[in-house]
């Protein structure tokens, strides 16, 4: 009796789970392999001159590149899952029918899909945000109330991370608005108020020598598309001027430059006595008080 449930057990293992072993470790294979081949193929077919904009720079390629294989990679997986549970379903029942089965699965889908209209809306939406190149992965945007960078893209949803660490989800089908402030080049602006007696040509001279200095050293210079100058003039009044600067760096440098720009601008600022900050930052509120 024992002998021959042993042998019943082992036929069992023969015919179900060498084969289901089987299908696992080709599934796990056809991952593997099909994630390399997903990503060496991407990485040659997107490039700079497709996708909407022509001559892009190597960060918005990469990151281009980046979201379509993110996307790209979970379908396979999807596709790949899919398949095995199938094939093993069949495996483990032999007796069952699938085709009604699957049948009866679509009219049910298509039930559901009914109702189920925001869901489509956001796989829609999420495909045309991948094709248009709206954004990427590591962009800095702003996103329905949400600004941060881009950490994660699916066809469902859009995952963002705020200077706070906190995480935002969004679903794809409420895009209607994207602020993408790294997508080509990023820009130095700000505003700088100073004394109204100033002399603007003197001031224009260090803000560009501060700029064309930073723009030739090493740990700079990749990252300055154009030097900060001096853009325009803003709001006056008899107390304070506002001066604007501006540059273009490389996507997503703008913050640390910026930064570096002001600590040497103050620097050069401090040793000349012909330039005066003004202790007035809001002209317009200055104005109004009058």
């Amino acid at each position: 009796m024992v002998i021959l449930e042993l042998r019943e057990q082992a036929n069992w293992l023969s015919t179900h789970w060498i084969p289901i072993v089987s299908i696992i470790i080709t599934s796990i294979l056809a991952i593997y392999i099909g994630n390399l081949i997903i990503k060496s193929s991407i990485r040659r077919i997107v490039h700079g001159r497709h996708f909407v904009r022509a001559n892009q720079s190597i960060v918005d390629v990469k990151k281009r590149q980046d979201t379509v294989i993110s996307v790209s990679v979970v379908i396979w997986k999807i596709i790949v899952i899919f398949g095995a549970g199938l094939a093993i379903f069949t495996i483990i029942f032999p007796q069952v029918n699938l085709v009604p089965i699957l049948a009866s699965a679509s009219v049910l889908g298509a039930i559901i899909g009914f109702g189920a209209q925001s869901v489509i809306r956001d796989f829609i939406s999420g495909a045309f945000i991948i094709i248009e190149n709206q954004f990427r992965v590591g962009d800095e945007v702003e996103v329905d109330g949400a600004v941060g960078k881009v950490e994660h893209i699916t066809l469902r949803s859009t995952v963002i991370r705020d200077d706070a660490g906190n995480v935002h989800y969004i679903a794809n089908g409420n895009v209607f608005h994207v602020i993408n402030k790294t997508l080509g080049y990023s820009k130095v602006y700000f505003t700088l108020s100073v004394d109204p007696e100033t002399d603007i040509d003197e001031l224009r001279a260090v803000i560009e020598g501060v700029g064309s200095k930073l723009s030739k050293e090493e740990e700079w210079k990749k990252k300055i598309i154009e030097p900060p100058t001096l853009f325009n003039l803003g709001a006056f009044s008899d107390q304070a001027l506002e001066v604007r600067v501006s540059g273009k760096t490389q996507p997503g440098d703008q913050f640390a430059l910026t930064t570096e720009f002001k600590k040497r601008l103050l620097g050069e600022i401090k040793k000349r006595s012909d330039i005066k900050l003004s202790q007035y930052q809001d002209i317009s509120s200055l104005s109004k008080k009058k």
